[in-house]
């Protein structure tokens, strides 16, 4: 997978310096051509601000889609890669909003509890934390979606992304519109759409990994029966306790240099359990030339380099 600090990078940078300047532009526009300042900045944060920032992240996630493919296998890589891409956005957006507040207690004197710098913490970093990365999840699952379709499958390709875009420009206009529907629209929003989704998306990860490694479980066998893997391999490549186990080992026995080989694959960094799970989706899916099995031809299609070095085949 795409390594987290890079992801971070395109979320806090550039998906954050685009939507920053892009919200500016269009407010101030909206502001001389209504002469409403007030109707501007309400526009600005219940329609620009979500269409251009889910753009922005959407943009960072494509890049990703289109030119780190191998590392874009199915519905998980969508959540992970477009949650740390938002993520970053997030620290971003945060700390100008907590500079802002901070600015506007020096200007009125405020301090404590009451000041807008206090307000400001608790709405978006107690309350809201994973706001943003909430959002961009659903872009993400709709580029997992499309990952696993088929090359000929265009329609299906195009129409997720799109979908998943979206939706996640609805949440996110929802949740910044919260504060015009009332005292406790907040509140509301927060308790009727926010966790909801936020338990929805956090059972659809738990029940992917869970399906991936079933087949895992179901599928590697035959390769150990060809020889290609140790008998109990493929039982620690389908429990996540097991692959744990498997690091811890490789630390503690393997060194530094062994323990790079045992990460590598054909001069990549990609884990050996990634090129397990390739070869089992391959399995289920061996015709298709996009998404399930990708990690498997990234292998080489060699299944003796599945085999970890920490093996009892090396000692």
């Amino acid at each position: 997978m795409a390594e987290p600090a890079v992801l971070l990078r395109l979320g806090a940078c550039a998906a954050a310096l685009i939507a920053i300047v892009a919200n500016s532009f269009a407010t101030r526009w909206i502001a001389t051509a209504t002469a409403d300042p007030s109707s501007a900045d309400t526009l600005g944060a219940t329609v620009i601000a979500p269409v251009v920032e889910e753009t922005a992240k959407a943009a960072a996630v494509l890049l990703v889609f289109l030119f780190r493919r191998r590392d874009f296998t199915g519905i998980l890589d969508g959540v992970v890669i477009a949650g740390v891409t938002a993520t970053g956005f997030a620290f971003t957006e945060n700390i100008l909003y907590l500079g802002m507040a901070f600015g506007t207690d020096q200007l009125t004197g405020d301090s404590g509890i009451a000041s807008v710098t206090a307000a400001t913490f608790f709405v978006r970093v107690i309350m809201s934390p994973f706001a943003h990365p909430l959002f961009t999840v659903l872009t993400g699952i709709g580029f997992g979606v499309s990952a696993l379709a088929s090359d000929r499958q265009h329609i299906r390709r195009v129409a997720f992304p799109l979908a998943g875009l979206l939706l996640a420009m609805g949440m996110h206009a929802m949740w910044n519109g919260s504060s015009a529907f009332g005292e406790y629209g907040f509140f509301a929003v927060y308790a009727a759409f926010m966790v909801p989704m936020f338990g929805l998306l956090t059972w659809l990860v738990i029940w992917t990994r869970q399906r991936e490694l079933r087949t895992v479980r179901e599928e590697l066998p035959a390769y150990a029966v060809a020889g290609w893997l140790s008998p109990a391999e493929p039982y620690a490549l389908g429990s996540m306790r097991a692959r744990r186990i498997a690091r811890r080992y490789a630390r503690r026995h393997a060194g530094r240099r062994r323990r790079g080989r045992w990460r590598s694959t054909r001069g990549t960094r990609r884990p050996w359990r990634s090129c397990g799970t390739g070869a089992a989706e391959a399995a289920l899916a061996p015709t298709s030339s996009s998404g399930k099995g990708n990690s498997w031809r990234n292998c080489g299609g060699a299944g003796t380099r599945l085999a970890p070095h920490w093996t009892t085949r090396h000692g």
